[in-house]
């Protein structure tokens, strides 16, 4: 009786596709979760990174390179205000990701989840109208609380900066040499993004540049 039974259930169970259906859900569910929750951390890199923090970013560095000192584009010079190119990149930064102007902290709705890290360089070549304020070159580092800024090297042009993790530097090398003929300014941005479905979040760098150019 008791193998009978049980050659008729099973026999019932096997013959129900629905059942095996059920059943393949039911085990490849958690598989599906994590490997759904696993492809929104690439979602949110590639698109977070790859877009927002991307194109806020460029566009912060040409917002800091049209700063040009009034008293040179006067003159037909291109020499940059760094007080004023480093205001108007943290102004565009806080209005294309969605932070606080003040401390750059993100705000409701923001896919960031903490104040970005970024190191700015605004390079002029030559102190000729340091007098008005617009020194050879000048570093603005942002470490998510307080900004530093500190002297950085210039002779003239090309000039060439070293892009790396940890930074801008003076010279060739880094993960990637920028060349700059003309004033301008460089920088790299460290962005934490929020995941859009599980826990954590992703750390991502990017790096921009722009330079003056003659309107003609």
């Amino acid at each position: 009786m008791r193998g009978f039974l049980h050659e008729k259930v099973f026999g019932v169970l096997s013959d129900e596709r629905g059942f095996y259906a059920l059943l393949w859900v039911l085990i490849a569910a958690p598989l599906l979760l994590t490997a759904l929750v696993s492809a929104s951390g690439v979602y949110t890199s590639v698109y977070t990174a790859d877009v927002d923090a991307q194109e806020a970013l460029a566009f912060a560095v040409k917002a800091a390179a049209m700063q040009v000192l009034p008293a040179a584009q006067a003159a037909g010079d291109r020499h940059i205000y760094p007080p004023g190119a480093h205001a108007a990149f943290r102004a565009a930064l806080a209005a294309n990701m969605g932070l606080d102007p003040s401390s750059l902290q993100p705000l409701n709705g923001s896919p960031y989840a903490s104040a970005p890290k970024y190191w700015l360089v605004v390079y002029n070549g030559s102190d000729k109208y340091s007098a008005q304020g617009a020194l050879g070159a000048r570093m603005y580092t942002f470490d998510g609380e307080a900004v530093t800024e500190s002297a950085f090297p210039y002779s003239g042009f090309p000039a060439y900066f070293a892009v790396s993790d940890s930074g801008v530097a003076s010279g060739s090398g880094g993960t990637r040499t920028v060349k700059l003929e003309t004033q301008g300014a460089v920088a790299l941005i460290e962005a934490t993004a929020k995941r859009v479905l599980g826990q954590g979040t992703i750390t991502l760098k990017r790096w921009a540049a722009a330079r003056v150019v003659d309107a003609n």
